[in-house]
């Protein structure tokens, strides 16, 4: 369990840089999340490639980011729904 706590840890430390980082933006707080997104995508594929104890970690990374960018995406959505 205490991979999955660090693992939790670690997605709730991206949700709020990204959230951060799409307040920053005001005009385009959606566009934050999907570039992370294809960003954290990017990262799987390069963990493949690298393979062994380092990839492993490069795989765990783009995962959490993968996930907080989802969540941040739905957030902010929501956010948007809720003001009209």
């Amino acid at each position: 369990m205490e991979g999955f706590r660090g693992f939790i840890i670690l997605t709730l430390v991206f949700i709020i840089v990204i959230l951060v980082i799409a307040f920053l933006f005001k005009a385009k707080k959606l566009l934050v999340p999907i570039i992370i997104n294809i960003l954290s995508v990017v990262l799987v594929v390069i963990s493949l490639m690298f393979g062994g104890w380092e990839g492993m970690g490069l795989g765990f990374i783009s995962v959490s980011l993968y996930l907080a960018s989802i969540i941040v995406f739905l957030m902010i959505g929501f956010r948007y729904l809720l003001s009209k």
